[in-house]
């Protein structure tokens, strides 16, 4: 857990100022599905720290040897927590838009590329291998069919997103479960984008890099968990166990 503020600094600070890395280790230390889950032994704080150190390895250390070692790290967060699947479409993705984006330098894309999943399927494949063998399937993850419909869990991930993101329980209902929450959360959306829009050309590759892997894999991260908790019937709801 202590790691956690530092890794992010480290991670971020090239490619987004040391003011903004800085912030994220401070939301870090303010967010409470990190100050509950720091305290207990479970996989959940692990998986996050093994992605965060694979995204920074990702920006951060172009050369082949890195990213076979940051492939190594982010199948690791896959062996801990099925989940960080998102972890590696995301970079899966970030590859392939390099690829279309810096046609000047698609061969050493396509090095980075291999070389990461390279070091990621020295975990992943033998993971696969071993599911198949004791479990008879790739992904031994069977659950009764859940009884909460898409659009329910939808309102709930946002709910503890903006709860876990502000530490405040009451903005998250207020955004997740009603109408003035939900014109708030367009209204924040549509300022970011709009900032993002304006700002874009003035960016860094590097900065610009780090928010499109950043941004996709919020994305297919929050999509994984709604998609599950649409199909399985957990027991639980979705909580900041699940935004963390």
């Amino acid at each position: 857990a202590l790691l956690l503020p530092i890794l992010l600094f480290v991670s971020f600070r090239k490619p987004l100022g040391p003011h903004y890395a800085m912030a994220l280790a401070a939301l870090s230390l303010t967010s409470p599905s990190t100050l509950t889950y720091s305290t207990l032994g479970t996989s959940d704080l692990l998986a996050l720290l093994l992605a965060v150190a694979t995204v920074g390895i990702v920006l951060n250390k172009p050369s082949r040897l890195w990213l076979v070692f940051g492939g190594v790290i982010g199948g690791g967060a896959y062996a801990v927590r099925n989940a960080q699947l998102a972890l590696l479409l995301s970079i899966a993705l970030y590859y392939g838009y390099l690829w279309l984006s810096l046609a000047a330098n698609r061969r050493e894309t396509l090095r980075g590329a291999v070389a990461f999943g390279c070091g990621a399927s020295l975990v992943f494949l033998p993971v696969l291998v071993r599911n198949e063998i004791l479990f008879g399937t790739f992904n031994p993850y069977h659950m009764a069919p859940s009884t909460i419909s898409a659009l329910h869990n939808i309102r709930t991930f946002l709910q503890e997103m903006f709860y876990d993101l502000s530490g405040l329980r009451s903005l998250g209902v207020h955004i997740g479960w009603s109408a003035t929450g939900l014109l708030l959360m367009l209204c924040l959306a549509a300022g970011l984008i709009w900032r993002l829009s304006t700002a874009w050309h003035m960016f860094s590759p590097l900065r610009k890099n780090a928010l499109l892997l950043s941004a996709t894999y919020a994305v297919i991260s929050a999509s994984v968990v709604i998609a599950a908790r649409t199909r399985y019937e957990w027991g639980e709801m979705i909580n900041i166990r699940h935004t963390l």
